[in-house]
């Protein structure tokens, strides 16, 4: 009987001495959930003419005119006179539409951008916007904001009409 013992239980061990024994090396997730939200893109719309210094006269010292985002216009030392025709200056109105209270980000142009008139250039510099650069939240009708800027005038600026471009850009935060 203890042979038999003996012979089963050896043959017990060695059944399981020749199983292939298998760690867990892998696992599953099943059935994992993926989803994706899509949002109205954003977009910025020229609401007026643009930004427009209005009518200047030279006065024969270098200065500056600053039209400032709500539209007032200045010369630094009344160096530069005004004509005012009408109120013919005006700050740049932009409209940004997109998902209602997503927030934005504004860049304004920080190099200088020129003029041109012929042969003939003025400097528009310091651009600046009614509203701050990041954290703006779009309101259901679109969010409006105008941009100003300072604009240097020669002291023997040649007559004619000036212009230029520059790029507003909003984004998505």
């Amino acid at each position: 009987m203890k042979k038999l013992v003996f012979l089963f239980t050896s043959l017990f061990v060695f059944v399981v001495a020749l199983q292939n024994v298998n760690a867990q090396t892998s696992g599953t997730a099943k059935d994992v959930q993926a989803t994706a939200k899509i949002i109205t893109p954003i977009t910025i719309s020229l609401e007026n003419d643009g930004l427009n210094f209005g009518t200047l006269v030279p006065s024969g010292t270098n200065g500056t005119v600053v039209l400032t985002p709500a539209g007032e216009r200045s010369s630094e030392g009344n160096k530069v006179g005004f004509i005012d025709q009408e109120r013919d200056f005006s700050a740049a109105s932009f409209l940004v539409k997109g998902q209602e209270n997503a927030s934005f980000s504004l860049t304004l142009p920080s190099e200088t951008v020129q003029l041109k008139n012929g042969n003939n250039t003025m400097d528009v510099t310091s651009f600046n916007a009614s509203i701050v650069r990041t954290g703006n939240t779009i309101a259901s009708s679109g969010t409006d904001f105008t941009v100003g800027a300072t604009l240097s005038v020669a002291g023997d600026q040649g007559a004619g009409t000036y212009s230029g471009q520059f790029d507003v850009t909003v984004a998505y935060e």
